[in-house]
Formats: C-alpha cells, structure tokens, sequence
C-alpha cells in the first residue's frame, strides 16, 4: 500500500497590517489548509495580542466549513525594522 505525504498549503498570507491606532505593533496572518475540512490560522507579531475577542470570530466566519485552529507567535523581525541595528536588541525594535 503507498502512502502519500501530505503536505500543508499555504492558502493566505496577508502583508502585516496596524491597528489604528498603530501603537500595537504590526500583526500578521497566515492560513495554512492541513487537510480537508481543516486549517490552521496562525498570528504573528507584537499587534496579534491585541483585540483577539474581535479577530477571531472574523477568522472563524471566513471558514465555515472547516475545523480551525489558531496559533499565536510573539513578534517577529518586519521589514520596517533594521536586522543591523543592534542599538536596542536585534532589529532595534
């Protein structure tokens, strides 16, 4: 019997988006589809602490059909900051 790997796809990946205010951070979602019927949403970034109450159920109702899991990473090194600016920590952030 052969066995097929499945891999997971990635099928969203926005770019990192602020509140409006701005002073959370940046935030950024990524949605990878692991099987049918079941994806995996995860938020990265300092902004994706911040209002989950109010992301979540958003997430969710794009997804109806499927079992979603959610996943939160702390932050992480954007394009707005400087990987060679060691001035407060890596990225200077």
């Amino acid at each position: 019997m052969a066995v097929e790997s499945v891999h997971p796809q990635l099928v969203r990946a926005e770019e990192p988006w602020q509140s409006v205010e701005g002073w959370n951070g940046y935030a950024h979602v990524r949605v990878w589809r692991v099987d049918v019927g079941h994806v995996v949403v995860v938020l990265s970034g300092k902004g994706a602490e911040y209002y989950p109450e109010t992301l979540l159920p958003l997430l969710r109702a794009e997804y109806p059909d499927d079992t979603v899991e959610f996943f939160f990473l702390g932050p992480t090194l954007y394009a707005t900051e400087d990987p060679d600016d060691h001035s407060a920590g890596y990225g200077g952030a």
